[in-house]
């Protein structure tokens, strides 16, 4: 999907980078040699998360949802080879993800930046996914509900998300067992720039999204390329 997109960081090697995971995930309690570990924090900028997963940080008890439903191997044995799987869970990784959602809306962004005519956006979309033109139906098909979806989309007004700078923490103090309560703070979370983000579009741009967002979920997407 990066690569479609045009955000891939082709970069060989180099320390790990810490791309965006699921935020449920990030900032849960975790516990390391008896104290409490710090939140997960992604690399502030864009171009340095995205790069292949190869060179994701990780952490061995804290792993990457989108990864870990698609079979990632675990961090206690070597693996040869990756078990796969058709489970429900990774069509709503896919389709309802963060990640997923913000590659659409910055393909989509891309392909209007350079003032591109509906079907040529369409034409564009298809080649740069999966790497052909489409059919006189698909074309038809996508260009209806661009259309619809634009509407749609006219009438959505989206809020802008953003890292929280403190989380409160809650813990049982080990030798009275009561409950302990904090915050930790997150400085790194200042500095923090965001993926391309529905409120940052306008309804075409969204509308648009929404057929990568489809085309992306594609079993021709997945499977052949």
């Amino acid at each position: 999907m990066l690569v479609a997109s045009g955000e891939l960081n082709r970069t060989v090697g180099g320390i790990p980078n810490r791309p965006e995971i699921n935020p449920e995930v990030a900032f849960q309690p975790r516990t390391v040699m008896g104290s409490v570990a710090a939140a997960w924090t992604p690399n502030p900028l864009p171009q340095q998360r995205h790069r292949r997963s190869l060179y994701a940080l990780k952490l061995r008890g804290l792993s990457d949802p989108m990864l870990e439903v698609f079979n990632k191997p675990g961090p206690d044995f070597s693996c040869e080879r990756r078990d796969t799987s058709t489970v429900t869970p990774q069509v709503f990784s896919l389709l309802n993800g963060k990640n997923t959602l913000a590659r659409s809306l910055a393909l989509a962004a891309d392909l209007l930046a350079a003032d591109a005519k509906d079907e040529q956006a369409v034409d564009q979309c298809f080649e740069r996914i999966l790497s052909r033109t489409p059919t006189p139906p698909e074309r038809a098909a996508c260009l209806a509900h661009w259309r619809d979806l634009t509407k749609l989309e006219a009438s959505v007004n989206y809020p802008r998300q953003h890292l929280p700078l403190k989380i409160q923490r809650t813990v049982i103090e080990e030798m009275t067992g009561e409950m302990v309560s904090f915050f930790e703070h997150l400085p790194a979370h200042a500095d923090f720039v965001p993926d391309l983000q529905p409120a940052d579009c306008d309804a075409r741009t969204r509308g648009l999204a929404s057929i990568c967002l489809v085309l992306f979920n594609s079993n021709e997407f997945i499977t052949v390329d």
